[in-house]
């Protein structure tokens, strides 16, 4: 017995509304395949009907691409997608049959079901998202798993919460600008995490407590902070490179010294400590200590500076107070008339002989007052030396006693003082 099923030129977008409409099951379907090989048998011809190429047929395409024998689409074309369109269906990949969402689909966004690996794809790249939706398309069964696209939304700048990462095989937030993630217990269980190129400098420090499922994880080109606080984070992100693919380099950006290396490649120690800086502190303390053992010397020299100069002739503190200055005399020795062969000389003599020039009185006052020669030889010099002897004391005071009788007296009288004596 032979039959023949001819279906051409209808208008069938789907062969499985035929199916349904037949109240066969894709078992049933499955049941006639022994006819369909054997074309003595049976014969079906569905070509040049509009078929819509999409994912409702796609357990029949299933099976058709499986079951070579089955052919139950050969000759049959695609009328739509425009993408299809008069493709051969036995030509056309599976993973090529997807349905278009349009329910729950965010705005600016595209929702495709794909049969082929059982995923929904949500693909919100570039569409000005400031937060991410709050739904999405419901899943077609509990096989099913969301791709999210949000990625290059310059104006995301913060991760928030979402109940469907937990259906999420692939979360792409790459080439925005997130500053701020809440949602790392949810991320860190997709198998498939971008995260790279946004404005991450570094991690919560509660991500180390958490168990990670996550296959693929993406988190360069940010600007990471390399601080000593953050080196926890190289730490954990070398115990979760073990079992985790870690795309790209994930380079710091701060501090200077640490800007383009590898955080993984990075020593605790360089994270806390510059060298340059430690190199900068040993030398500054070494320079601190030579200053303090000198400024030590020169307080032991000057606090011995009367033994230095008694026993060695040692000199360090002098200095000319009238340097730049013309004077006739560098010393005016001041000394008492009495003392001129025991002491005076002497001193006169030590002087001279380390080449001061000294203003002697017995050898230098002019004729005249002796005030006068006094007040010019202190003018004349740069300094005064004065010998208290006894002598040099005694006279001191007897012109002392001198001069306040002189005053006395010319208070009594009324009248200023002069050389002569007032008359009582």
């Amino acid at each position: 017995m032979y039959a023949w099923l001819d279906l051409r030129y209808n208008e069938i977008r789907h062969l499985s509304d035929a199916v349904e409409g037949w109240q066969l099951t894709l078992r049933n379907v499955l049941c006639l395949a022994p006819f369909v090989k054997s074309r003595s048998t049976v014969s079906v011809d569905i070509s040049h009907n509009p078929f819509m190429c999409d994912c409702k047929d796609y357990p029949l395409y299933w099976v058709d691409a499986n079951l070579h024998y089955f052919r139950l689409f050969e000759a049959a074309r695609c009328a739509e997608p425009l993408s299809l369109r008069d493709w051969e269906i036995t030509q056309i990949p599976l993973d090529r049959f997807v349905c278009e969402l349009t329910e729950h689909c965010p705005a600016d966004c595209r929702c495709q079901y794909r049969p082929a690996n059982s995923t929904l794809h949500v693909d919100c790249s570039n569409a000005n998202l400031t937060v991410l939706p709050l739904e999405l398309p419901s899943m077609v069964n509990s096989h099913t798993t969301y791709k999210l696209d949000f990625s290059s939304n310059s104006r995301l700048r913060q991760l928030e919460r979402r109940e469907y990462f937990h259906n999420a095989s692939v979360v792409d937030v790459s080439k925005c600008d997130l500053a701020e993630i809440t949602s790392w217990p949810e991320l860190l269980r997709v198998k498939i995490v971008h995260l790279h190129d946004n404005r991450l400098s570094s991690l919560p420090r509660f991500i180390s407590t958490l168990n990670v499922s996550t296959e693929r994880l993406s988190l360069h080109d940010n600007p990471w902070r390399c601080s000593c606080d953050d080196r926890w984070m190289a730490n954990w992100l070398r115990v979760v490179s073990l079992h985790v693919s870690l795309q790209g380099v994930t380079s710091c950006e701060s501090p200077a010294r640490l800007r383009g290396k590898d955080m993984l490649k990075i020593a605790d120690e360089e994270f806390c400590v510059d060298p340059v800086t430690r190199a900068l502190a040993i030398s500054m303390s070494s320079v601190a200590g030579v200053v303090v053992v000198l400024i030590s010397v020169c307080v032991v020299v000057h606090r011995l500076r009367v033994k230095l100069y008694t026993r060695w002739n040692f000199h360090p503190f002098d200095r000319d107070e009238c340097r730049g200055e013309v004077m006739d005399y560098d010393v005016f020795l001041c000394c008492s008339s009495e003392d001129d062969e025991s002491v005076s000389r002497a001193v006169l003599d030590r002087l001279e002989a380390n080449g001061y020039r000294v203003c002697y009185h017995y050898r230098d006052f002019m004729p005249g007052l002796i005030l006068d020669n006094i007040e010019a030889a202190v003018k004349r010099s740069k300094r005064t030396v004065c010998l208290l002897t006894a002598n040099f004391i005694r006279r001191f005071a007897l012109s002392s006693l001198v001069v306040l009788s002189i005053l006395f007296l010319a208070r009594a009288c009324g009248t200023t003082p002069r050389p002569s004596v007032c008359r009582l």
